[in-house]
């Protein structure tokens, strides 16, 4: 009996430490013996197993993605629309409320601008400064934005246009 538990205990170590630790290494292990028609499919399953990060096109937010912003109330029960009377960086909500690509968003780069333009795309390139990276887990990213003071209302007021500079993504389960 303990020869049997032994020999299934020594199989499954060796099952453990026979797989794949990486994309490529999962790559490597499940091309052995494929031909190279087989490397699409391949290299998708071992992304979703590994949850490799792809960049994407950024004309996916003109065609496929849209991402919305709030104001963050449960963090910030003063914060009103146009800001924040207690944080000097009012914190905000992204939520991913469009996806239809292949992948789950899981970051983008943004520049922001203070600047209040209907057409946000007239903004000058000098008006336009680096943003915080949105983490998104479960389509939602919680960030503290750059704040400028309002003289007038004395609210913190987040940014007002936002250029979306890089996203990225992982293969969705299929």
């Amino acid at each position: 009996m303990s020869v049997i538990v032994a020999a299934v205990v020594a199989g499954g170590v060796v099952w453990y430490l026979d797989r794949p630790g990486s994309y490529d290494e999962c790559v490597v292990s499940e091309m052995r013996g494929q031909s190279q028609i087989a490397m699409f499919t391949v290299q998708k399953v071992c992304a979703v197993r590994f949850r490799k990060e792809d960049e994407l096109p950024l004309s996916y937010f003109r065609e496929k993605v849209d991402i919305s912003m709030m104001p963050d109330f449960d963090k910030d029960p003063g914060v009103v629309m146009m800001g924040s009377k207690n944080f000097d960086n009012p914190p905000m909500i992204f939520t991913v409320t469009k996806n239809d690509t292949e992948y789950e968003i899981t970051r983008v780069h943004v520049k922001v601008s203070h600047r209040m333009e209907m057409d946000c795309s007239s903004i000058e390139d000098s008006d336009w400064k680096d943003g915080p990276e949105l983490i998104f887990k479960d389509k939602i990213a919680n960030v503290n934005m750059p704040g400028v003071l309002d003289e007038r209302s004395k609210l913190h007021r987040g940014p007002f246009c936002f250029r979306y500079t890089g996203i990225w993504g992982t293969p969705r389960k299929q």
